[in-house]
């Protein structure tokens, strides 16, 4: 096998069919998911409304740690990764048959019991609406999101990019184009007005997909070089947060209000230390991966100067961020020989049960009048509650539920 840290862009494309092999387990990749998945439970349960509380918001100072859709695009830099593992046979009728079974199977069973549980937790969609959520198009033809649960909407995302894994399939050697039509998309219908703009956020979202694909091709080294992933962490949260890009488009008069969501080619940044987090949680390299932690680096540097020069260093609500700017360069020889993800694999293991079912149990806990309410502890009591609840039925529904699905509907099927 060569080498990672000899692989050159080129051997990754070529390295491409492996056979019918199945995929090693990856607890540290299963631990990014958890990750991904913790930072949009915290969001969502910290956000300075009443949405734990009916009276009580929790104030707006915790959302300096909020990157719940950061996390999004890890999960779906995470699916190309995953699907680039789990298929590598050839493209064929049988195989697209076997492809689109398992991938329905594992997504269909729990997201139409969550549907049904949201609307039950607030019945107030219509059915035009709820039926459009279980055929995933939820964003599209006028298709809103589910009141008690807008976590649903990225897996519209989902199911369109696994439709688009055809295309890639067909010559898997070439994911790179794809990615290159998907960035460049991105930004032709980013910098667009009307109809066309909607576009943006798929492609842009598709990006990192593909990437997380073609990464799947790097072969797994048994003793990878330590990665400083601390100071990764603190630039990616960074990068989230500040959107350093989007700042410099602004400055050159570069538009960007015609994207119609919140990530679209200015979040291209945020790709680079996205991946160097994959690489972490994986155990795999690239041959370029010095100039990738170097790309991570590079922009926050950038802003970081322009603030100094502007004599905004420390000054003002963006000064953690500049905190976490120096902490990254503090904590750059610091390199743990472990995965530092590893530990949250159990997590990570229930985290679509998490995401899909996490908002109609908060609003749920929201809505008992039985419980306190108005007060820092009623607050965290019902914070508790929802946790404890959501983390219960996720591993139920992902350790106990859908294993005896899989079972009745694969008895007389080859998957």
């Amino acid at each position: 096998m060569t080498p990672v840290d000899s692989l050159t862009p080129s051997q990754l494309s070529k390295n491409v069919l492996l056979g019918p092999k199945k995929a090693e387990f990856e607890g540290g990749t299963e631990g990014l998911r958890g990750f991904a998945a913790l930072l949009v439970l915290y969001t969502h349960l910290i956000y300075p409304q009443p949405h734990v509380d009916p009276v009580y918001a929790p104030p707006n100072i915790l959302r300096a740690l909020d990157a719940s859709q950061g996390g999004v695009l890890l999960f779906f830099i995470l699916s190309g990764y995953v699907i680039g593992l789990t298929n590598r046979r050839a493209l064929s009728w049988p195989n697209s048959k076997n492809y689109l079974w398992r991938r329905g199977l594992r997504l269909f069973p729990l997201y139409f019991l969550a549907i049904m549980v949201s609307w039950a937790v607030l019945p107030v969609d219509g059915w035009p609406a709820v039926l459009g959520n279980i055929f995933f198009l939820q964003g599209t033809f006028g298709v809103p999101g589910l009141v008690a649960n807008s976590n649903l909407w990225s897996l519209n995302f989902e199911a369109i990019y696994y439709l688009l894994f055809f295309v890639i399939w067909w010559r898997p050697m070439l994911w790179w184009l794809w990615a290159g039509v998907a960035a460049v998309v991105g930004i032709g219908a980013g910098m667009s007005s009307g109809g066309i703009a909607s576009v943006a956020p798929y492609a842009s979202g598709w990006l990192y997909w593909v990437i997380g694909f073609g990464f799947s091709r790097a072969p797994k080294s048994e003793s990878p070089p330590a990665l400083p992933i601390f100071s990764i962490l603190a630039l990616w949260l960074f990068t989230w947060k500040v959107k350093p890009l989007a700042l410099l488009l602004t400055l050159c008069g570069i538009p960007l209000e015609s994207d119609s969501m919140w990530f679209g080619f200015y979040a291209y940044d945020f790709l680079i230390s996205s991946l160097v987090m994959l690489m972490a949680a994986s155990e795999r390299r690239l041959s370029f991966t010095k100039l990738l932690i170097f790309g991570s680096f590079a922009i926050p540097v950038l802003w970081t100067l322009y603030r100094i020069s502007q004599g905004q260093f420390f000054q003002g609500k963006e000064t953690f961020y500049d905190v976490l700017v120096l902490s990254a360069f503090a904590l750059i020889r610091v390199k743990p020989k472990f995965n530092i993800f590893m530990p949250l694999a159990w997590f990570g293991s229930i985290s679509y049960a998490v995401y899909i079912f996490q908002r109609p149990v908060q609003y749920f806990i929201r809505d008992a009048s039985w419980l306190p309410t108005g007060s820092v502890a009623a607050y965290l009591l019902r914070v508790c509650l929802i946790i404890v609840i959501v983390v219960c039925v996720s591993w139920w529904l992902e350790k106990r539920l859908q294993p005896k699905i899989r079972q009745w509907v694969t008895r007389d099927k080859k998957i």
